[in-house]
């Protein structure tokens, strides 16, 4: 819960109602997760503890404030991939940030991140461009979670299993793995 002005509360809520509206209009693909469970604590302390620890982070992002979470649907494609190469081939899944526009988080639970390539993925090459579980920060940054029309970034924490390595030299325009 905010505390603050009415209209500072006021605010909030109506940040929080634009973030919920978003998920909501996506057809059953995401579900709430309500404030008071421990799944909701986990991931906020996630996110909040990495944060807090780089202060030019800190800084830049002052006003910073969670609004609310979403999980994929338990039915949605992309959740059984994940669990199903995990269950099959013994790895072991890891979590990453990942931050992005929230059109583009959107495609990406509907179809992956085998999509065309992004603009801002092309650093060190075409590809998918993941932060560790302790940089959320990095996955912040407005090039990557840009602000949505209300001025709320989003981020996604995925579940992946590591695949097989391989070499790409930079500036590759390989998107996918050589068969």
């Amino acid at each position: 819960r905010y505390s603050g002005t009415p209209e500072e509360v006021s605010y909030f809520n109506s940040r929080v109602a634009h973030a919920r509206n978003a998920f909501a209009s996506c057809g059953g693909v995401f579900t709430e997760v309500e404030q008071n469970t421990s799944e909701f604590a986990e991931i906020s302390l996630k996110l909040s503890t990495h944060m807090q620890q780089h202060r030019s982070v800190e800084s830049r992002m002052g006003g910073a404030s969670l609004f609310c979470i979403h999980r994929i649907s338990a039915n949605f494609k992309i959740k059984r991939d994940v669990e199903e190469l995990v269950a099959e081939e013994g790895k072991l899944a890891l979590e990453a940030w990942h931050g992005a526009s929230l059109e583009a988080i959107i495609n990406i639970v509907r179809a992956g991140f085998a999509l065309a390539p992004t603009k801002n993925a092309k650093t060190f090459g075409h590809g998918v461009y993941l932060s560790p579980l302790h940089g959320a920060w990095m996955s912040c940054d407005e090039k990557y979670a840009e602000k949505d029309s209300c001025g709320i970034q989003h981020i996604l924490l995925c579940d992946f299993a590591q695949g097989k390595a391989e070499l790409v030299q930079k500036h590759s325009a390989q998107f996918t793995p050589t068969p």
